[in-house]
């Protein structure tokens, strides 16, 4: 379920007129886009950003050029001379254009005036077809993560062709008031029939969708997706996505997002993910020796409550994995007993001696023959979140790509998910080594996923290691009944 770049999961052109409304991040949300769409275009498209309500100055950096449009004449002039440097940037093969930032005017707080709403949608007549991309700031919200619309709210472009509509995921939780909600009245008075005293996932899926509404209303041909911003911790993403599934079945496509850091996260739930995920096994390679830690199983090691093992057979059992195969060895009668509560199926490896190689062969033979992908999992790594593994299972029902890999501040890591297409070449595998060469061979077929789990790159090859990775025992799967 996870994408590297809004653009990518947008597929934004250089004819796109995108509104942005709602709180908890919307402007940081626009320059973002600005920014990944200004490097994406073709020579001679502009990145341009407006507003039809009241927004903050841009910071620095932020755009390249600004403009002033206090009346209709001045705004046609800027038509003009966004589509004569276009056409000068093609001549000379300028490979990225400016971004731009149009306003009505300068406000002393710092604030610009913006555009009225058919204006904008004047700026895209006259800015062309493949012109580019038109970003708009819809409405306010003081600065709050949460918002209900007034009688005249959102200002929304009639000719706009996507429409984001954005909450603060951090808003779980709390009380439904004016501190945290702007039109608080509002929001108590559309929930009125299942008020809650606080912002439940519940109540902050129907607030979102009811801002969805008021936008697509304005604009009935714009594709309208929420976007759930501030999804920085794993309780965040596990609450984030029963606000996504809830909007999912409302109609709505739903991102979760992240901007914190120089990598932006971006997550993705649509109705297609929803109704079309394939059934994908998670194997747990769980046969190694331990031979870097003599005298001692790795996997039998205590960790959170549990053993090592047993963290990382939750965390499977915890994902939307349809089945969860644990391939045994080293004292394997002694691992067994450890997992007796757990609803997996265990394959046994005569020949772990043999390298990882055989563990990848045992795995695949003890998955059901209706499996559409495995993902292999890593005994030794416990601290793999079940939010990683589905993020890979999400991507895969999405793109298709044969090999999903995740990735952390852009290093790789583990699991990794390989199609049924390749299981042939994995059956062909030999020595110590995992599905890393059946990978290279596909990696322009290879889909990164970015994933805010450290986890992912942190094993236990020795005692240091295992130490060190006990201090992050906050990221462990909590206790689960099964």
């Amino acid at each position: 379920m996870g994408f590297g770049s809004l653009d990518q999961v947008l597929n934004l052109s250089a004819s796109d007129l995108v509104t942005v409304v709602g709180g908890g991040g919307k402007t940081t949300l626009i320059y973002r886009l600005a920014q990944e769409l200004k490097a994406k275009l073709p020579s001679g498209s502009r990145v341009v950003v407006s507003t039809t309500t009241k927004m903050w100055l841009p910071k620095p950096g932020q755009v390249d050029q600004m403009a002033w449009a206090p009346g209709w004449a001045q705004l046609l002039d800027l038509a003009n001379q966004l589509r004569g440097q276009a056409q000068f940037d093609q001549e000379h093969g300028q490979a990225i254009s400016p971004s731009w930032f149009i306003g009505r005017k300068a406000l002393p707080s710092r604030k610009v005036q913006g555009l009225p709403r058919f204006w904008v949608d004047e700026l895209r007549r006259q800015m062309g077809q493949d012109g580019g991309a038109i970003l708009v700031e819809a409405d306010g919200a003081a600065g709050k993560p949460v918002k209900v619309p007034d009688w005249y709210e959102p200002q929304v472009p009639s000719a706009s062709t996507v429409i984001l509509v954005v909450a603060g995921i951090n808003s779980l939780g709390l009380p439904l008031a004016s501190r945290y909600v702007h039109r608080a009245k509002l929001a108590r008075c559309y929930l009125r029939s299942s008020l809650p005293d606080r912002i439940t996932p519940a109540a902050l899926a129907d607030l979102v969708a009811y801002q969805a509404h008021r936008a697509q209303s304005m604009a009935p041909r714009a594709r309208t997706m929420a976007v759930l911003n501030q999804v920085e911790t794993p309780e965040r993403l596990t609450w984030g996505r029963e606000v996504a599934e809830r909007l999912v079945a409302q109609g709505f496509p739903t991102l979760l997002t992240s901007f914190k850091g120089t990598r932006p996260l971006v997550w993705f739930l649509s109705p297609q993910v929803v109704s079309c995920r394939p059934r994908v096994a998670a194997i747990v390679l769980a046969a190694g020796t331990s031979s870097r830690m003599p005298g001692q199983n790795k996997l039998t090691l205590p960790l959170g409550g549990r053993t090592v093992l047993e963290q990382t057979v939750a965390s499977a059992c915890g994902s939307r994995a349809a089945e969860v195969v644990v391939v045994l060895g080293y004292q394997a009668a002694e691992l067994k007993d450890n997992l007796r509560s757990y609803p997996v199926r265990l394959a046994f490896n005569p020949r772990f001696q043999e390298g990882q190689s055989t563990s990848v062969l045992a795995g695949l033979r003890a998955v059901s023959p209706g499996a559409d992908a495995a993902v292999f999992l890593l005994g030794d790594q416990p601290l793999v979140t079940p939010e990683v593994i589905d993020a890979l299972i999400d991507a895969y029902a999405l793109h298709g790509n044969p090999v999903v890999a995740p990735t952390f501040r852009g290093q790789m890591g583990n699991p990794v998910l390989f199609g049924r297409g390749l299981f042939p070449e994995l059956f062909e595998i030999s020595g110590d080594r995992g599905g890393r060469p059946v990978l290279e061979r596909h990696r322009q077929q290879l889909l990164e996923v970015p994933v805010r789990c450290r986890g992912i790159l942190a094993d236990i090859d020795d005692l240091p290691s295992y130490l060190a990775l006990k201090s992050y025992s906050s990221w462990l799967c909590p206790p689960k009944s099964y």
